[in-house]
């Protein structure tokens, strides 16, 4: 009787600190995808950032790592399932023009 109210309060415990599931797709396993799915209603969220110059003081991705924040706080309030974050971009200048003055072209 006291092995079984020891395993019965192990499971009550482990139920109650079970891992929840990922937010992001990456860290999802397979068999947590479905139970994902259906958690999210299979709402998904696509980070979408621009790759460009800002100027010496901000990094080129800017754009996507205000993008990837808002996607975090965003499924701490509701459940949806996060993507991998998507860059997109256009290079209007040669990419030589792009590298530092110290970088000459290869």
């Amino acid at each position: 009787m006291k092995n079984f109210l020891f395993v019965l309060a192990l499971l009550l415990c482990s139920t109650a600190f079970a891992q929840q599931l990922p937010t992001r797709w990456d860290e999802l396993s397979a068999v947590e995808w479905p139970a994902a799915l259906e958690k999210s209603s299979q709402t998904c969220v696509l980070p979408i950032g621009i790759l460009e110059k800002h100027g010496p003081h901000s990094p080129l991705g800017n754009d996507l790592i205000h993008v990837r924040e808002i996607a975090a706080r965003v499924v701490k309030n509701e459940y949806a399932v996060v993507f991998p974050d998507y860059f997109t971009g256009k290079l209007t200048k040669p990419a030589s023009s792009m590298a530092p003055s110290h970088c000459p072209p290869t």
